[in-house]
């Protein structure tokens, strides 16, 4: 599971690492990485789950892929399922 969020502590945000972490342990073996722009990143937030988070540096990731952003300077939310050929399943 590949996830675009736009910050981290951001409630939402926090909900939806906690819910992907959740989801993991059910799914054994299932890989989930977070993504978030530069200006979303706070100390020690991935600590907390146990997931892998990559920071998307001037928003690259994004403008490739096409994600729009969301609250002015912050990445939109989107979810994406690969399977283990490296193949988009799903895109949510």
């Amino acid at each position: 599971v590949l996830y675009f969020y736009g910050a981290d502590e951001a409630p939402s945000c926090t909900k939806q690492a906690e819910g992907f972490d959740a989801a993991s342990n059910e799914f054994g073996g299932v890989t989930v990485v977070g993504i978030r722009n530069d200006k979303g990143v706070k100390d020690g937030f991935a600590d907390k789950y146990a997931q892998q988070f990559y920071v998307d540096v001037d928003d690259e990731i994004r403008n490739e892929i096409g994600i729009p952003k969301d609250l002015f300077v912050l990445g939109g939310r989107e979810t994406y399922v690969v399977d283990k050929d490296g193949t988009v399943v799903i895109c949510a």
